[in-house]
C-alpha cells in the first residue's frame, strides 16, 4: 500500500480517479500498447492518440501527422517511464471524466481541445468540469 499513497502524493490522482459513473473495463476500457517513454511516467488520464501505422498509444499530439493528432484513448493508470513500450489499460470508449483531470502532454490550445473533446465525445467519453 504504501506505493499507492505515494503515487497519490505525487499528483492527487490514483489510477481510474479522474472518471465518474460506473466503470465497467469490460465496455469501457482495452488493453493497449504505448510507446515509449524514456523521460518521463504517463500519468492516469493521459489524453492518447494512435500511431496509424503499427497501432501504438502515444500522447495526442495536434501537430502530429501519423494518426496521433486524432483522439483515441485516455490512460488508466500510471505507467512508468520506458525506454521499450509496455502494455497498459485504455478507456477508449463509452465513460464519464472530469475534464480537470486530463493530461494532455503535448501543447494543445483552447480551439484544439474544443475539437479533441468532441472526438471523445464521438466515442462516447462524456467529459464534464
Amino acid at each position: 500500500m504504501p506505493g499507492i499513497l505515494r503515487e497519490w502524493a505525487t499528483d492527487g490522482m490514483g489510477d481510474g480517479a479522474f472518471m465518474f459513473g460506473e466503470y465497467d473495463p469490460n465496455i469501457s476500457g482495452e488493453n493497449i500498447v504505448l510507446a515509449a517513454s524514456p523521460d518521463d511516467d504517463y500519468p492516469p488520464a493521459a489524453v492518447l492518440g494512435k500511431v496509424t501505422a503499427t497501432g501504438i498509444f502515444a500522447p495526442l499530439d495536434p501537430a502530429a501527422n501519423d494518426g496521433t493528432q486524432n483522439f483515441a484513448g485516455l490512460l488508466y493508470g500510471r505507467r512508468p517511464k520506458s525506454a521499450n513500450a509496455q502494455k497498459a489499460t485504455g478507456v477508449v470508449r463509452k465513460q464519464g471524466v472530469n475534464g480537470h483531470s486530463l493530461v494532455y502532454m503535448k501543447a494543445v490550445t483552447a480551439p484544439q481541445r474544443t475539437a479533441i473533446e468532441a472526438q471523445m465525445a464521438a466515442a462516447g467519453i462524456i467529459v464534464r468540469y
